[in-house]
């Protein structure tokens, strides 16, 4: 089958923008393309073996944003074909596919409902399992689902009530990751109050029931993949704080509790939270930092590890060079300890790119990053390097 050279979707995109721009009025839709490549220099993330490639994308994109009413329907989805120049085991076709409907009644009753999926080529080398199970090098798909909905009364008033559910599954193509693997429903109400214009606090409780499929341990020096049901309860206090349009800061310190079925694993109790603040300290420049501590599927969504503590930082920068120029650089840092002597994991990611808005509908950005793992356990660090440029276009 033959495929669209990059230079061939350039040429398309810059015919079907044009057409879009000229007589054709503006519509709910959006469709598109998008041509990238990438260099790697570590594919499997392993400190032992050279693996660099090049991988070529090319993907649609589609989606719509839609009124129905007194609801607003929204669908993102994209799929790509990625080619790899020499490991080709690794040729793969990934997608994502986001829908959101947000409604409200002529009263103070409203809500939102999402559903998302993803597929993947799952990340190598994730780490953290059972020391002496080998790392797969062959091609592994990782899929996502996760599903939620979310009820407000009084949304628009001092007081208010807020009632959700939800549910995520990971699961995996290659049996060595099934470790990885989850499910998870989870239920949520909470009451909430402003008592000043800028500042919103509240009290939730949430309450989750799981399952890891295939989860390790070590029993008499023998690695194990069981099943492992688990509980978990928390009890938040948030607070949301508006400084004068300029900073937003929203903080959320709980009490959690895990109680897992399966006896070799640990039980957590403690407390876990999440600090994230917005800042403009110019009208072109937008900084944004995070931190959190709390256990694995709660804080770092490609992990199941629920009985070790994960503590992240993280802050992402954008800045306005021009009117079509824009300037984007973010790092972050996870680290965890996995067990009373000493074992650790500590992850590291810095990049830092540039994407210029040709137009509305034709743009291109470029990217360098790197990511990075020191460990206790040598077979888990890693250094990589990756730079890449990828093209869009859009009709509307």
């Amino acid at each position: 089958m033959l495929l669209p050279t990059p230079r061939l979707c350039l040429a398309l995109g810059l015919l079907l923008s044009a057409w879009s721009a000229h007589g054709q009025e503006s519509s709910p839709y959006y469709f598109g393309a998008s041509a990238g490549l990438t260099h790697v220099s570590n594919v499997y993330r392993r400190g032992d073996t050279s693996n660099a490639d090049r991988v070529t994308s090319l993907g649609l994109l589609a989606g719509l944003d839609q009124r129905l009413g007194r609801a607003r329907l929204r669908i993102d989805t994209s799929a790509n074909n990625n080619r790899y120049a020499t490991l080709r085991d690794l040729n793969n076709t990934s997608y994502s596919g986001r829908s959101t409907v947000d409604w409200e009644t002529l009263g103070d009753l409203s809500g939102t409902v999402t559903a998302s999926r993803s597929r993947t080529l799952a990340e190598f080398n994730i780490g953290r399992g059972a020391d002496n199970v080998p790392l797969p090098s062959q091609q592994n798909r990782e899929s996502n689902g996760e599903y939620s909905a979310l009820v407000r009364l009084g949304a628009k008033n001092r007081y208010s009530l807020e009632a959700g559910w939800a549910f995520r599954k990971r699961d995996f193509s290659a049996i060595e990751y099934s470790r990885y693997a989850y499910s998870q429903h989870s239920v949520q109400v909470g009451a909430y109050a402003k008592p000043g214009a800028n500042l919103k606090v509240g009290v939730v409780g949430r309450k989750s029931k799981g399952k890891n499929p295939r989860y390790p341990v070590v029993v008499s020096g023998f690695p194990l993949l069981l099943e492992n049901p688990y509980r978990r309860t928390d009890i938040d206090l948030t607070a949301s704080w508006a400084t004068g349009g300029s900073s937003q800061l929203d903080a959320r310190v709980s009490r959690s509790r895990t109680r897992n079925d399966l006896l070799l694993v640990n039980n957590f109790s403690g407390t876990t939270g999440a600090l994230t603040w917005s800042w403009l300290p110019a009208p072109k420049l937008q900084l944004r930092f995070n931190a959190s501590r709390d256990t694995g599927v709660e804080s770092r969504i490609q992990s199941s590890d629920i009985d070790r503590l994960y503590h992240s930082l993280g802050a992402t920068a954008n800045y306005e060079l021009t009117g079509k120029l824009f300037l984007q650089a973010s790092l972050s840092r996870i680290s965890n300890r996995r067990d009373s002597i000493g074992a650790y994991d500590n992850d590291a990611t810095q990049s830092i790119g540039l994407r210029w808005a040709y137009s509305r509908s034709i743009s291109l950005s470029c990217q360098a990053a790197r990511s990075s793992r020191d460990s206790s356990v040598a077979l888990y660090t890693y250094r990589a390097n990756s730079l890449g440029c990828t093209g869009q276009f859009f009709v509307f």
